[in-house]
C-alpha cells in the first residue's frame, strides 16, 4: 500500500480551510481576497491562481466568505484630498507671484501657499500609514 504525499495544491486548500476556520473561531472577518494575498505571501503561487483557487474552494465549500471587505475596497480619500490641497497650494502660489508682479507684499500668499502644501504632505502621509495598517491587519 503505497500512500502519496500530499500535492502542493491540497496544502493550499487546506491552508484556506485553516485560515477561514481560525477567523471563524476568532469572529473576525475575512475575505477572499485576503485569503489570496496570504497564499500569494505563503506559498509565491501567482496572485490570479490564488484567487482562482480560493474563488473554487469558496464557491464549493464557505458561500458565505465575502470577495472583499468594506475595509480592502475604500477609496483613498486622504490621497484625493492631498493632491486637492496641493492643487490648490500651487494655485496660491501662482496667485502671490501675480501679486508680487503688480508690486504689492506677496509674503502673506507664500506662508498660504506653503502651509496648505504642508498639509497637502501631511494628509499624503497619513494616507500611507493609514494603508500600511490596513495592509499588516488584513491576515
Amino acid at each position: 500500500m503505497s500512500t502519496a504525499p500530499p500535492s502542493p495544491a491540497d496544502d493550499v486548500i487546506g491552508l484556506v480551510a485553516r485560515e477561514i476556520q481560525i477567523a471563524e473561531n476568532e469572529r473576525r472577518a475575512i475575505s477572499r481576497q485576503a485569503l489570496a494575498d496570504l497564499i500569494h505571501r505563503g506559498t509565491g503561487m501567482p496572485h490570479s491562481d490564488a484567487v482562482r483557487l480560493v474563488d473554487r474552494y469558496c464557491d464549493e465549500h464557505a458561500p458565505s466568505v465575502p470577495h472583499y471587505l468594506q475595509e480592502e475596497f475604500a477609496i483613498p480619500y486622504m490621497k484625493v484630498l492631498a493632491i486637492l490641497v496641493a492643487v490648490v497650494s500651487i494655485a496660491v502660489f501662482y496667485y502671490s507671484v501675480v501679486v508680487y508682479r503688480s508690486g504689492k507684499p506677496n509674503h502673506y500668499w507664500l506662508v498660504a501657499g506653503t502651509l496648505l502644501l504642508g498639509v497637502a504632505c501631511l494628509f499624503w502621509v497619513k494616507s500611507l500609514e493609514l494603508w500600511a495598517a490596513r495592509k499588516n491587519k488584513v491576515v
